[in-house]
Formats: structure tokens, sequence, C-alpha cells
């Protein structure tokens, strides 16, 4: 959660998938995520090939509510097989959901039961939203009872279901889909951790370190291009000498051993089966590579759906059937880089891919870095507007300034001539009364003299 997503680096990827054989297929070399390296990011690998798979069967509507400890309640999404995660945020993200939601949860009102139902909903909600996510933010129901079987039995493991998803999602955002319904940041960290050239050996031992945490520091030093332009052009000019095909950190020791017949394994995804080849990628895994049995594995990918069930028991009669061939060996000796003398003859034999559809190849858009172009765009025109505003404001101010002093120069000086006029009027006045009286005094005068 913690890791910022680059998602140039991922659209930049599907145009070098191959999906007739689910690896990556560059210049001189193919590179595809292996379990033992997903197992190695997520923490999840002890034992990985002693662990049973997990199929992700339906779930009934009353499944889904039992899991998450709810009562049943009117949700119309849950009859297209998914919930929203608002829908698990309300009744277990804080307090306010126990209060709100009590009578509606299977709690009996016993707060510290709540919380634990609040872990399990919430490993929904991650595996959801981040590992299998799907738009718009719709959790996929199944997801409950993957999580159910991972904490109720030990002995099984999601990595081969996340792996499965990784592949599929690459494989239908090559077609044209837009969301990448993968976990996309593990696909992210498995990629740059090859691109980095580290001068740290391999280990090749077991351990439990988060090697998702540590990655930024372990490379902090390598320049990501930026942009899709510039990814889909470091990948063209990539050669098989510029690769760091074992992690420093890479803990495993064991392989499955692959046989002849079935030269490869079944994985069982959220949405349907993907074929899974190791023996194309044996560099990654401390081994050197030989020639792969070329076959097409689009025969056995399979989308789950009403009329297609899901083939549980042939991947994990497969599955099983390789633990009983046996592991590999221990890993003694590095063969970094090493190749059977014919693998490049090989190679260049090998159908070239398809082009992706016109839409999402021709003339990739760089969609990060012309959204921070729009971005640069919109502030720079902000600022300008804000500056002109800013400008006219000063200018509406200075006028009023000016149009309150012209206001008061000539309130003065109406003012002036109002005490003017009063004292003219006050004059006239006076002069008035005079008169009336100097009149009054004359007609008295002739009086006197009749």
């Amino acid at each position: 959660m913690q890791v910022e997503p680059k998602r140039d680096v991922i659209e930049a990827l599907l145009s070098f998938w191959n999906p007739t054989n689910n690896v990556f297929r560059f210049s001189n070399f193919e590179m595809t995520p292996t379990l033992e390296e997903i197992a190695g990011f997520t923490g999840f690998g002890v034992r990985l090939h002693h662990q049973r798979l997990i199929a992700p069967r339906g779930i009934s509507i009353n499944k889904f509510f039992q899991h998450l400890n709810i009562c049943k309640v009117k949700e119309q999404s849950l009859d297209k097989g998914w919930i929203s995660l608002q829908f698990l945020y309300d009744r277990y993200e804080k307090e306010d959901g126990f209060k709100k939601f009590g009578r509606t949860l299977n709690n009996k009102g016993n707060f510290e039961t709540w919380k634990e139902h609040r872990r399990f909903a919430f490993m929904v909600a991650f595996l959801g939203t981040m590992v299998f996510p799907r738009r718009g933010g719709k959790i996929n129901i199944l997801l409950t009872g993957v999580v159910n079987v991972l904490i109720e039995k030990k002995n099984y493991t999601i990595v081969p279901m996340i792996l499965a998803d990784i592949y599929r999602a690459l494989t239908v955002c090559q077609k044209g889909k837009r969301f990448f319904e993968g976990c996309n940041i593990l696909l992210q960290l498995w990629i740059v951790e090859h691109l980095y050239r580290s001068l740290t050996v391999a280990r090749f031992i077991q351990d439990r370190s988060d090697y998702i945490t540590s990655h930024a520091k372990r490379v902090e030093k390598y320049r990501c291009p930026e942009g899709v332009n510039a990814w889909v052009e470091h990948f063209r000019l990539l050669t098989e000498d510029k690769i760091t095909w074992n992690y420093p950190w890479f803990p495993w020791v064991e392989v499955i051993h692959m046989s002849s017949v079935r030269p490869f394994l079944l994985l069982m995804g959220i949405r349907g089966v993907q074929p899974y080849v190791p023996l194309r990628v044996l560099r990654q895994l401390g081994r050197r590579q030989v020639l792969p049995i070329t076959e097409d594995m689009k025969d056995f990918v399979s989308e789950v759906g009403p009329e297609v069930p899901l083939p549980e028991g042939l991947a994990q009669r497969i599955w099983d059937g390789c633990l009983v061939m046996g592991i590999g060996t221990m890993v003694k000796e590095r063969h970094t880089g090493e190749t059977h003398p014919e693998y490049s003859n090989w190679l260049e034999q090998q159908p070239q891919l398809q082009v992706r559809p016109e839409r999402s190849v021709k003339e990739p858009i760089d969609h990060e870095a012309e959204m921070k172009i729009k971005i640069e765009l919109a502030m720079r025109d902000y600022l300008a507007e804000n500056q002109e505003l800013r400008a006219n404001l000063e200018l509406a101010r200075a006028v009023l300034t000016q149009q309150q002093v012209e206001f008061e120069e000539e309130r003065a000086k109406a003012i002036q001539r109002e005490t003017s006029l009063r004292g003219q009027v006050d004059l006239a006045t006076i002069r008035g009364t005079q008169v009336a009286e100097l009149a009054v005094s004359r007609q008295q005068q002739l009086r006197t003299c009749d």
C-alpha cells in the first residue's frame, strides 16, 4: 500500500507480452513473473511447493453473509457476484459501524467479536482492491471463500491465484481492455528489481523477510524512465546482459521438477485458468536455461463461467504430480544468465509477437506524462488567470480609491456650497425681516402725520 504505482511501465510491458506461453519476449531473451518470485515478495512462499492450490469456488449469497458475519440484507450487486468497498467500509472500518449496524451484524453486541470479524472484512477488502481488483471498486464475493480457506486451512497457498490473474490481466489488456484486473503493484516490483543491476550476490536461502517494504531502499539508485514511450524504447533496447536474473534477496532453493509429458502447471485464478511454463525462464531461478518444449499454451487458457467449470481436479493433479516426481535439488552454484548453446537460434525461430490493436499500440500515448502536462498547463493557466485577476483587483481598488478621493472632494465642495447658501439664505432672511420692520415703521409714521 506504500508503493507508488507506475502505470506507464505496466502499459509499456503489454507490447512485449506473449500470451501463447505467458512470457515477456524482449530482444534476445524471455522473462515472466515466477511462483517463487511472487511468493518471495509476498512472504507467502515458505514450503510453497508442498502446499495445495486454492480453488475460487462459487459462493452463495447466504455463504457470503455467513463469512462476513452480516445478517442478510438487500444488495442488488450481490446477484451480479460483487460487493462495493463502501459496503464493507461502512460496517467494519470504524467503531461507528459497530454502533450503527449492530443489529445487522452477527456479533451479539460484543465489540471484541466485532473486531475479529473486522480483520476478516479487511482481508477481503484488501485482496479485492489491491490484489484482485475490478473496475469501479467492485470486490468479487468469491474472495470471502478464499480468505476463509487462508484462515481455516494453513496448508494452502494463494500465490498461484495471484500469478494467474496477473497473466490474464496482461493478455486481456493487450487486446485493448483498459483496466488491469491483476496485482499491478507486484508486476511493477517484479520488473524493476530485474532491471536494477545490484552488486549483491543472491543468497538462495529461505527466510520470512518482507521484500515489498524494503523494495524502495534496494532500487533507490535506479532511475526509471518516465512515460509509456520512454519505457517502450527502454524495453526494445533491453538485452539479456542488462538483466539481474536472480534477485539479491532471492530466497528460493527449490523449483518444481517438470516432466517431459506435462512441462507446465495450471494456475487457478479468480477469473479462470492460466498455464505456467517455468522451463522458459530457468535463468530467473538460478539455473541454466535449456531449450524448452515448444507448445501453444493458449489451448489451456479458460475463463470460468456458468458453462465453463473450473478444472480444479486437473490443476490439482498436475500440481500434486510434480510433488510426487520430486522437487529440484538445492542450488549450490549460480548459473546467472547461462544458456544452452542453441538457445539464441531457438528463440529467433519462435513466432514473432502479434501487434496489439491499433488504438492501444500505434503511437502509444504517455497517459501519465500527458496528465502531468495537462496539470502543468492547467496550473499555468490558473496562475496567469489569477495574476490577471489580482491585477484587475488592484486596478479596481486604485480606481475605487481615486473615486473615493474625488467623492470626498466633491462632498467637501458640496458642504461648502451648502454652508454658503445657508449663509446667504440667513442673510436674506435677516434683510427681509429688516425691510418688513422698516415698512411697518413707515406706515405708523404716516398715520401719525395724518
